[in-house]
């Protein structure tokens, strides 16, 4: 499995990497979004969420902007979006 890069971006950005993990830190939540920037000098897809919220993660691979995304997420076991971390991605269209 790939490293995922997942962040928050709300005015400061935050990154965490994380790699398959057999139990997760937190509770684990589905979200989706709609690809907004693809950088393949650094292999990061950027979503965003209907709220707003924007997330990133390495593997740029078929992505494109105006793609549709489905993921799950993990809140880490705090009541703080920003150290959430994406666990996995799907293609939705």
């Amino acid at each position: 499995m790939k490293n995922i890069i997942a962040g928050i971006i709300i005015g400061v950005a935050a990154t965490a990497t994380i790699t398959a993990q057999a139990q997760p830190k937190g509770a684990l939540y589905p979200t989706c979004g709609v690809v907004t920037e693809t950088d393949e000098t650094t292999d990061t897809v950027t979503f965003t969420e209907p709220n707003g919220n924007m997330w990133s993660f390495e593997g740029v691979e078929d992505w494109q902007e105006g793609d549709k995304i489905a993921v799950i997420m993990d809140d880490n076991g705090t009541s703080e979006i920003i150290d959430d971390e994406i666990v996995s991605v799907r293609y939705k269209g």
